[in-house]
């Protein structure tokens, strides 16, 4: 059974973890999330700007992101996902 992974922020750190995740071939993509949509022109994922419509549309068990794409991480949101940033 695979694990269902959303990443936020598709810079040079997104595209690594993306490479890795897909190798590994445990888990899967379900969404991709970043500001800027042409970062993402490339992927098949589903592609979300905001990082909570991505998240409580895609209802992933694993959130893989940089914490400067999360906007505020103290703001009013609560995660059911395992939540690992950098």
């Amino acid at each position: 059974m695979k694990i269902r992974t959303v990443i936020i922020g598709m810079g040079k750190m997104g595209k690594l973890r993306y490479r890795v995740l897909n190798r590994h071939g445990g888990f899967e993509i379900v969404g991709i999330c970043d500001p800027v949509e042409e970062t993402m022109r490339e992927y098949p994922e589903r592609k979300y700007t905001d990082w909570k419509k991505c998240i409580k549309a895609e209802k992933p068990e694993l959130v893989l992101g940089s914490a400067e794409r999360f906007e505020a991480l103290s703001a009013p949101f609560t995660f059911t996902a395992h939540d690992y940033t950098d």
